[in-house]
């Protein structure tokens, strides 16, 4: 059990049994191992990867806290046209998207949701009495889903409020923590500086030499973060000679489409490589 939070003290619902902590498997996948995770969305020229990001963690948060092992999409265009705190298509910060989501709650996109296709207008269907920006769709049928709690995968960055550069969650430490909790709490919403990400070709673990290590070097600086995903797996190649962590790599699922590095998902190396664990954020879900 993480040493750092304790998001719920319910059984897992999920169609695979849940990793042992006890003795955690040298690779685990989200996305392979369950049916927590959805398909690959793309945002196309829409700055909306924060809003994805967020609905990837509540749709594998709802699978494996609440809907007994059955996956249930829910609505990234009812953050991008309707969260007012963040900016649509020109961005936004996942930690203020929960708190919306907590407050208006997110739609499904079937079984009595409003929500039937991904519409980046940046208009939203408000409710009477709502500032557009600001509310949910009107002729709800199914009650919205909501989070309850938001938690740090890894320890909170120190520099998370003041937004200065600085480097986080670089330690073996950190590793081993945030495996933890990706194992005992499932995928979360991950931001970090993409900056050459575009001509990863999927085969190479991003921040290692070669094709897409040195010619995709990136910051692990708080304040260099500029794209947001999913976290969804991990792989440990190789321990110490003390039985610690010493060579692997993290699965995270891109909002960029199925046709950009390994089918929409990428490999980055350990020990928050890109920044990738510095605002690492899993969710409670509140019972409907």
């Amino acid at each position: 059990m993480s040493p750092l939070h304790r998001l719920y003290d319910r059984k897992f619902h999920t169609n695979a049994a849940p990793p042992s902590l006890h003795a955690p498997p040298s690779a685990y996948d989200w996305s392979i191992e369950t049916g927590a995770v959805g398909p690959i969305r793309n945002q196309g020229k829409c700055g909306a990867c924060w809003a994805i990001s967020v609905v990837n963690t509540v749709e594998a948060a709802n699978y494996i806290q609440l809907s007994a092992g059955v996956f249930e999409p829910i609505c990234a265009a009812q953050l991008v046209n309707c969260d007012a705190r963040n900016f649509g298509c020109k961005g936004g910060w996942p930690r203020v998207a929960f708190d919306y989501s907590a407050e208006f709650g997110l739609q499904y996109s079937t079984d009595g949701g409003t929500c039937v296709r991904e519409d980046f207008s940046g208009k939203c269907a408000q409710t009477q009495g709502q500032t557009q920006g600001q509310g949910q769709a009107q002729n709800q049928i199914r009650p919205p889903i909501r989070t309850k709690k938001v938690s740090f995968g890894a320890e909170r960055c120190s520099c998370y409020v003041t937004g200065r550069g600085c480097e986080c969650a670089t330690t073996a430490r950190q590793t081993e923590l945030a495996l933890s909790n990706l194992l005992t709490y499932g995928p979360g919403s991950v931001c970090f500086d993409a900056e050459g990400w575009m001509l990863y070709g999927g085969e190479s673990v991003i921040g290692r030499g070669g094709e897409g290590g040195e010619g995709y070097r990136c910051s692990s600086e708080f304040a260099n973060m500029n794209h947001c995903a999913l976290l969804v797996g991990y792989v440990v190649e190789s321990f110490d000679g003390d039985g610690r962590i010493e060579l692997g790599h993290w699965v995270v699922k891109n909002t960029w489409g199925v046709g950009w590095g390994n089918e929409g998902f990428a490999k980055v190396d350990f020990n928050n490589n890109c920044g990738v664990l510095s605002s690492f954020l899993q969710v409670e879900l509140e019972e409907e």
